[in-house]
């Protein structure tokens, strides 16, 4: 089936990936069979966000779910909550387990992660008790986030993608493909970039002693 069609301003979009058709991202992602199944909370003002990143996760990866999650509604929220056993949330709390640190026996089944930006990851982590509760693993970031077209609050954050790519590549090491996701989030980063002359500056990176 065609995924594409015109918008409500008459611009050709691809409803595959959310973009518009000119700036459509379904040919850059390749299928990635990933053995940790990925659990993906969207905040709704993030589906349809030009430069959102969880697109690439649900289109690329064999065992992913996007489950909308907005916590002005109840029954949002109570779906949302219905997780597999053995999930463990994506989160730099101060209790979290370094992802790089689980041996394999201990490394959950699942993974769930909240994508929107960091207000509204904290406004659902507010309003989920039970997301609290899950055991948290966190990242240690090789190398600052190439999310160049959006503002995050601290130089060690990462976009959705960026963290769903490091999570599994710590978890499950042998799975190929990993990296064509990233190459494909690059690409789309690229054409932003190169489309938009005022973007958000980056923040600056401390200088060494």
């Amino acid at each position: 089936m065609d995924a594409r069609s015109t918008d409500i301003r008459g611009r050709a979009m691809c409803y595959r990936c959310f973009k518009v058709a000119a700036a459509c991202v379904c040919g850059d992602i390749l299928q990635v069979a990933n053995r940790t199944g990925v659990i993906v909370l969207q905040h709704p003002r993030e589906r349809h966000h030009p430069f959102g990143t969880a697109r690439f996760a649900r289109l690329g990866l064999e065992r992913v779910e996007l489950r909308e999650c907005s916590p002005k509604h109840p029954a949002s929220m109570a779906r949302a909550s219905a997780l597999p056993p053995d999930t463990a949330f994506v989160y730099p709390s101060p209790d979290a387990r370094d992802v790089e640190d689980i041996p394999p026996s201990e490394r959950p089944a699942h993974i769930v992660v909240v994508d929107g930006t960091w207000h509204h990851a904290h406004s659902i982590l507010h309003a989920a008790p039970w997301l609290r509760a899950l055991p948290c693993v966190r990242i240690t970031p090789r190398h600052p986030s190439e999310y160049r077209v959006r503002r995050e609050p601290r130089g060690e954050c990462l976009s959705t993608i960026e963290a769903i790519v490091a999570t599994l590549r710590a978890l499950e090491p042998d799975t190929q493909g990993l990296d064509g996701l990233l190459d494909a989030f690059r690409a789309m980063i690229d054409r932003q970039v190169a489309a938009s002359p005022c973007l958000p500056l980056p923040r600056p990176t401390p200088r060494e002693a």
